[in-house]
């Protein structure tokens, strides 16, 4: 029972480590200039694959009228 806890705490502290990256200000306190471009610089969303989007359009007629879909 002891280790099923300290691997449920283990799994915790991995899973929220990003959210220790930075200090969080006390109550009404501000962070300085180069903390705030740390925290914008940094990409949390790296690329994981090549997929792209793409968006076509295609006309077609329908009940005697034009129309213009969008298809991505």
């Amino acid at each position: 029972m002891r280790q099923v806890g300290l691997l449920v705490a283990v799994a915790f502290a991995l899973a929220n480590a990003p959210a220790w990256a930075w200090e969080i200000p006390p109550d009404n306190g501000t962070m300085n200039r180069a903390t705030t471009a740390e925290i914008l610089n940094q990409n949390d969303y790296s690329e994981t694959s090549a997929y792209r989007q793409a968006v076509e359009f295609i006309d077609f007629t329908a009940n005697g009228q034009r129309f213009t879909r969008w298809i991505s």
